[in-house]
């Protein structure tokens, strides 16, 4: 609910930009520890150990704009601007190419999953488009 401020007798509802303001204020007012235990990855030392590289299966040299995990697989993306985006398995040791897309005259800026990961968007360097 908006919160409401007195003027001269009127009552004025804040917008939202406003209480988004305000709640940026508020919290840079205070002082204390932010940040709360993570309920997903266990306490302590991660272990990391190098892989093949997920772009191995890319033959083009062009620069990759995107790199998105899949929210629900084991599935890379890789995107550029060579009009391509790349699906290849991220199992860290082969990581196989699972299919190309190329989009004729669409650089990729950015490319992603749907939340639900059964699509893709792309947008693209020189036009206002979203592609599906």
């Amino acid at each position: 609910m908006p919160r409401e401020e007195y003027l001269i007798g009127h009552k004025r509802r804040k917008s939202a930009d406003e209480e988004s303001k305000e709640d940026e204020d508020d919290l840079l007012q205070r002082a204390g520890n932010f940040i709360s235990a993570s309920t997903s990855l266990p306490g302590g030392i991660l272990k990391m150990k190098n892989c093949r590289p997920a772009s191995a299966e890319r033959t083009t040299t062009a620069q990759i704009s995107s790199v998105r995990l899949h929210p629900g697989a084991q599935v890379v993306m890789l995107s550029g601007v060579d009009n391509a985006i790349l699906l290849c398995q991220g199992d860290g040791k082969t990581n196989p190419k699972i299919q190309s897309i190329y989009l004729g005259k669409f650089p990729i800026f950015k490319a992603c999953f749907s939340a639900n990961g059964e699509d893709l968007l792309a947008t693209s360097v020189h036009s206002k488009a979203l592609c599906r």
